[in-house]
């Protein structure tokens, strides 16, 4: 069976690796701009993506609201993931990002 990113690979005949790369900088980049925007992360990402993909991404962020039931907490995500090593260089990337309150 294949994966995701095998999946969208063969709907849009294009390599695996290209749609890992695609999907690492959209995430990347919406997690920056719900980190520094804080104003509006929502209405943000409407604007800077497809009807589609916004109606899809609303999926999800409510899919993950009702699966936590108002107890979602990302660092047990990240423990699933691996070790501290395995996922601090993401979160290294973080380090330039500012909140407005501090610009």
């Amino acid at each position: 069976m294949n994966d995701l990113q095998d999946k969208v690979a063969e709907e849009l005949r294009i390599t695996r690796e290209q749609v890992v790369q695609v999907l690492e900088m959209f995430a990347l980049e919406t997690h920056r701009s719900f980190y520094e925007l804080r104003h509006d992360p929502i209405g943000e990402l409407r604007w800077n993506t497809s009807p589609m993909a916004f109606f899809h991404l609303l999926g999800v962020l409510r899919s993950l609201a009702e699966i936590a039931d108002g107890e979602f907490h990302s660092e047990e995500y990240l423990l699933r993931m691996g070790t501290q090593e395995d996922w601090q260089p993401f979160s290294d990337q973080m380090a330039t990002w500012k909140r407005p309150e501090e610009r």
